[in-house]
């Protein structure tokens, strides 16, 4: 009986294990785009989770959404080091760090942070001592990513102060430089879905307990009073 159980658990988890692996077979917006398995998942799939959920756009690339930046596009997914690279389809990716709050989501940039200050002057700034950032800039206004301790010049005022993994410079100007994300490996699938193999195969134990186990303890007493009656007999 015991062993009839300890086969049934058995193959209850392998067959949950290899449904997991089937049902959720990895995916892609485009012969080039990044496969996208769990923890992440295309928009409407029920693997993954719903924080890792990415989308197709219509030009066939893998793009994740966050609240204050719109659509980003994923250029690459790595799941053994867990970084995520993307890119500002309108290629400007400081307002992408201005606007970026990550602190409801799983994620975290990937690259150390450094306190930086938003400045917007009336004018530019002489000297070439600091490099305006032309995709936030304008005709009449000129924006500056400058230390905090960055004396303010009278034609400025600071905007915002936030934690970024870069200033800028014209050398590194791209869509995509910086824009790195990790996650923590706690949030990771597999937990998920060993914890819930573990619950299923407990109530399945639980079941075969409550079935067999009354069986199991009437021999075992069986057992006992045999041996306790030949000890009577010896003595």
């Amino acid at each position: 009986m015991a062993m009839d159980a300890l086969i049934l658990c058995s193959l209850l988890v392998l067959s949950l294990t290899t449904a997991s692996s089937t049902s959720c077979k990895a995916t892609k917006c485009s012969l080039l785009s990044p496969e996208i398995r769990p923890p992440f998942r295309i928009v409407g799939s029920p693997c993954g989770l719903s924080e890792f959920t990415l989308s197709c756009d219509l030009h066939n690339q893998t793009t994740i959404r966050f609240d204050g930046t719109g659509d980003l596009v994923v250029k690459a997914i790595s799941y053994h080091s867990r970084r995520l690279t993307l890119a500002d389809p309108n290629n400007c990716v400081h307002q992408v760090f201005f606007n970026l709050d990550l602190s409801l989501t799983p994620f975290t940039y990937y690259h150390s942070l450094h306190r930086y200050t938003y400045l917007n002057c009336s004018s530019k700034l002489l000297g070439g001592i600091e490099e305006e950032v032309p995709c936030l800039s304008g005709a009449n206004h000129h924006v500056y990513v400058v230390e905090p301790s960055f004396p303010l010049p009278p034609s400025c005022s600071a905007v915002k102060t936030v934690a970024i993994p870069f200033s800028y410079s014209r050398y590194l100007s791209d869509g995509s430089f910086g824009l790195g994300l990790t996650w923590s490996p706690t949030r990771e699938y597999y937990n998920y879905t060993v914890v819930s193999v573990m619950a299923v195969v407990l109530i399945v134990g639980m079941v075969l307990y409550a079935k067999y186990g009354g069986q199991l303890n009437q021999q075992k007493g069986e057992e006992t009073l045999g041996e306790y009656e030949a000890l009577k007999v010896v003595i």
